[in-house]
């Protein structure tokens, strides 16, 4: 009788133990694919907010014979706003955005742009493009096989 009943004690408290276990793998697995996710979003909302004051960019660099409109200066300076701001407020990609120097290099195409370089502006602009792309594809690639 007290074997059965231990027996029996086992089979609950493994079977428990065990449907315990499998929900904190899969909590932790579901974790980080939303880290992943956030990571991705990311990467992604910088390389836009960069492309649009690119486009700006761009554009004002080739109107620099006429005047400005005082929209297309106010667009401008709103995007170069917008773009420091995303460099400055990634929360699950800040290390790496530190850590590639992505604000300096940032500065430095701004630098190229103000002075009216629009070669050393676009070579510096596509730099950065690809250090971004590369590291967001990278960082995914490498979440992917966890």
């Amino acid at each position: 009788m007290q074997i059965v009943l231990v027996s029996a004690l086992f089979t609950v408290l493994g079977g428990l133990i065990g449907a315990f276990v499998v929900h904190l793998l899969t909590r932790s697995r579901d974790r980080e694919h939303w880290i992943r996710d956030r990571r991705m979003l990311e990467w992604s909302e910088l390389l836009a907010i960069l492309a649009k004051t690119h486009v700006l960019r761009l554009n004002w660099l080739s109107h620099a014979a006429r005047t400005q409109s005082d929209e297309d200066s106010v667009a401008l300076a709103q995007a170069e706003a917008d773009s420091f701001a995303t460099l400055s407020d990634r929360i699950f990609v800040a290390d790496e955005v530190e850590d590639l120097e992505l604000q300096n290099l940032w500065n430095v195409s701004r630098k190229r742009f103000l002075d009216g370089d629009r070669e050393g502006y676009i070579s510096k602009f596509v730099e950065l493009r690809r250090i971004v792309i590369r590291t967001a594809t990278r960082t995914n690639q490498t979440s992917s096989q966890l």
